[in-house]
């Protein structure tokens, strides 16, 4: 049924198909490594993510980045000698 709805949708297309045999196929193998790899990352991110908002550090997440806030400690023993 999938192959049917495949085969007609690239009817239309002038393509030439080759058969690839599993270990030949090198860079398929790869990449379907590679997504494996990158999705226990993301999981293991958004774990960390989620520490760093445990940890109540401004945590901002967007659909490409990972933005923490500065955390700044002072000590006002230093603070004092400074402005005498």
């Amino acid at each position: 049924m999938r192959q049917m709805r495949w085969l007609e949708f690239l009817k239309d297309y002038d393509f030439g198909l080759s058969y690839h045999p599993r270990k030949a196929n090198v860079v398929a193998a790869a990449l379907s490594r590679k997504s494996l790899h990158m999705s226990s990352l993301m999981v293991k991110e958004l774990e960390l993510i989620k520490e760093f908002r445990d940890l109540s550090l401004v945590c901002e997440v967007t659909s490409m980045s990972v933005k923490l806030g500065m955390l700044k400690l002072t000590n006002p023993f230093l603070e004092d000698i400074k402005e005498r």
